[in-house]
């Protein structure tokens, strides 16, 4: 973690970003939405019906560090040439991309909590597990993306477009909602305030499993990238 951190710091500006991830914090926790934002989204009665300001706010603290997570692919692109021949090896390359963004979504997580918790501990360590594995998914997610297409700009817009597709499909259709991969991370959707959710620890898991899905098939298409590599210059 310190190595990473260590890194991470020659990208990005690590008091510049903690400075930014504290304000922005405390703004969305203070923000008057009627409802606990870091709960998620709240069931309606009428399907369809969706409070898009609370929707808003939902999508914002999910994707916010993928802005910072663009940045910082950004940066390492521009360097890949030196990063590269300093390592020596494409699939570490990739490795240290990831690793970092990871971080980066971590620290918002944990400084995000943390400002709520001041405010409120109700629930406080569903969310923080609950939270932080949904925010781990979806930066596992927007990676897949990252290694189909090499672009950046592109897979940082990807995953935020596929959660509102899922959170839309599960509002208009109840009937599929808790299997959604949107819902993974709504404390709102658990057991905690719906008798038929899932509890959090399933929830967790939901979001673990499919992180894992995101490394393995992220492994295999560098694996591939890297033997057609091997191969181009055989």
């Amino acid at each position: 973690m310190r190595r990473t951190t260590l890194l991470l710091s020659k990208f990005i500006s690590i008091p510049i970003i903690l400075g930014i991830y504290i304000c922005v914090a405390l703004t969305i926790v203070n923000s008057a939405f009627g409802w606990d934002i870091l709960y998620g989204l709240p069931r309606n009665d009428s399907p369809g019906e969706l409070n898009l300001r609370i929707l808003a706010g939902w999508l914002f603290i999910l994707f916010f560090p993928h802005v910072i997570n663009g940045i910082l692919l950004s940066r390492i692109s521009l360097l890949s040439v030196f990063i590269r021949i300093r390592i020596r090896d494409t699939m570490w390359y990739y490795l240290l991309r990831y690793k970092l963004c990871i971080e980066n979504t971590v620290i918002w997580s944990v400084i995000l909590i943390g400002v709520h918790s001041l405010r409120s501990t109700a629930k406080l360590l569903a969310i923080l597990i609950v939270f932080i594995s949904h925010m781990v998914m979806w930066t596992l997610i927007m990676m897949v993306f990252d290694v189909v297409l090499h672009k950046s700009s592109i897979s940082i817009i990807i995953a935020p477009a596929a959660c509102i597709s899922f959170i839309s499909m599960a509002e208009h259709f109840p009937t599929i909602a808790s299997i959604v991969p949107s819902s993974y991370g709504m404390i709102s959707r658990s057991s905690l305030f719906y008798e038929k959710g899932y509890s959090p620890y399933v929830m967790v898991l939901l979001n673990t499993s499919i992180s894992a899905l995101c490394i393995f098939v992220i492994y295999l298409l560098l694996r591939l990238e890297r033997c057609g590599y091997e191969y181009d210059r055989s």
